[in-house]
């Protein structure tokens, strides 16, 4: 049994039933809770709870007004057949990809739209295509203004030759093609 003693400034004390380590009331904690509490901290708290079963092992939705209310959507569906049918086919024509897709953009897409589309069709060598060092790659685009959906209209670049790209730094970047070319 756990005992609750008052000192002087009216303080609630009483130790903690794992650790034996003197607890107090903080002002924010309602005396409700405050004579619950059996634990100075979590740690303590989980190792009051070990070995003891969980809250809902062994009920059913019949014997538990908490378990019911968890399972009550699930409890007396019958679906039948056709509607199974329906639910499926609604389900395969969201997972189509491409065109058949009814949130397909085509050319309306945005930058990283096509950019995914061109991580997940393309396949990466790991070698950049202007330095040629194996390193880390991405995908870019060759042109600014559309995007296309072949592979000849993309390049495999490491991060710093693509920031070139992409950035404008068109005269250092025309210095290293000729550099790479010399080669």
């Amino acid at each position: 049994m756990l005992t609750i003693t008052h000192n002087q400034s009216m303080r609630l004390h009483k130790r903690c039933a794992a650790c034996g380590k003197k607890m107090e009331k903080t002002q924010s904690e309602g005396i409700p809770y405050w004579t619950r509490k059996r634990a100075c901290s979590p740690s303590c708290a989980s190792l009051l709870r070990r070995g003891k079963p969980s809250w809902n092992v062994g009920l059913t939705a019949k014997t538990s007004r908490g378990v019911a209310r968890a399972a009550k959507k699930r409890i007396g569906v019958k679906r039948t057949l056709e509607m199974r049918k329906r639910m499926s086919e609604g389900h395969a024509r969201t997972m189509t990809y491409g065109p058949k897709n009814p949130h397909w953009k085509g050319n309306k897409a945005g930058y990283h739209a096509f950019h995914e589309w061109a991580r997940s069709h393309f396949i990466k060598k790991g070698v950049c295509e202007i330095c040629w060092q194996k390193r880390k790659t991405q995908w870019a685009s060759k042109s600014k203004t559309s995007f296309a959906r072949y592979r000849s209209g993309w390049r495999e670049l490491c991060s710093p030759c693509h920031k070139h790209v992409d950035f404008g730094h068109v005269r250092r970047w025309k210095r290293m093609i000729v550099w790479v070319n010399r080669k």
